[in-house]
């Protein structure tokens, strides 16, 4: 549990990295995680491109 707060609070997942000029496939990209990821991302500035199973989400 200890290893996983120390990961969790590193700069792994502290990051406030510029994005610009990346580009990222997000999978599961319309619920969920995926979906959260994927706000996240373009608030950085990258061009996400979806990859999910159903179009009508």
């Amino acid at each position: 549990l200890s290893e996983g707060y120390i990961l969790y609070t590193s700069k792994i997942y502290t990051s406030r990295k510029c994005l610009y000029d990346k580009t990222v496939i997000v999978t599961g990209a319309t619920s969920g995680i995926g979906r959260e990821l994927v706000t996240c991302l373009i608030g950085r500035g990258a061009r996400v491109c979806l990859a999910c199973r159903d179009v009508k989400k």
